[in-house]
């Protein structure tokens, strides 16, 4: 899979601006697939949304969506997607969209990006932090279960044991 970022033009005339790999693409009716490919996000499951920014994935591929810092013609931020191969280390993602977003003279909001895939990871680690706990928990349960049985069972042989004297002096 390649990296495909779509950006809006500064003119938002309709064209956009396609990078792949890091290269400019030309407005090629060939060079429309990458655009359908990013168009069709139904199927992605959501990460992460919030007002600036959503995080999806499908498969091994990631899409983020959101704005750059850079305003068009009008005065509003330009619209981007970028798609690539799923990578655990979004770090390295923000430094793939920074150096294929050079390409088109645009630049993202670095710290509220960073701020959010903090965040994320925060949340990932809480999550594992809360399975460790939970498997903990089990493990405990079923280990307290497991010596109040074999207890219960002691005592009743001890009885058993204990009645069988008593009645066979």
């Amino acid at each position: 899979m390649k990296r495909i970022l779509l950006s809006q033009n500064e003119h938002n005339d309709g064209t956009n601006y396609i990078v792949v790999d890091g290269k400019l693409l030309s407005k090629n009716p060939e060079n429309l697939k990458y655009v359908e490919l990013l168009s069709d996000t139904k199927d992605y499951k959501k990460l992460y949304k919030d007002g600036f920014i959503t995080i999806s994935e499908k498969d091994n591929i990631i899409l983020f969506s959101s704005h750059y810092k850079d305003l068009d013609d009008k005065g509003r931020r330009i619209f981007y997607m970028y798609l690539l191969d799923k990578i655990d280390n979004l770090e390295k993602i923000i430094e793939l969209l920074i150096q294929d977003s050079k390409v088109i003279n645009k630049s993202i909001d670095y710290q509220m990006t960073l701020e959010i895939v903090i965040k994320i990871k925060q949340n990932s680690m809480l999550q594992r932090k809360l399975r460790i706990f939970i498997g903990v928990t089990l493990f405990a349960l079923i280990l307290s279960s497991a010596v109040i049985y074999l207890i219960s069972k002691s005592n009743k042989t001890q009885q058993n044991t204990i009645k069988n004297e008593r009645t066979n002096p």
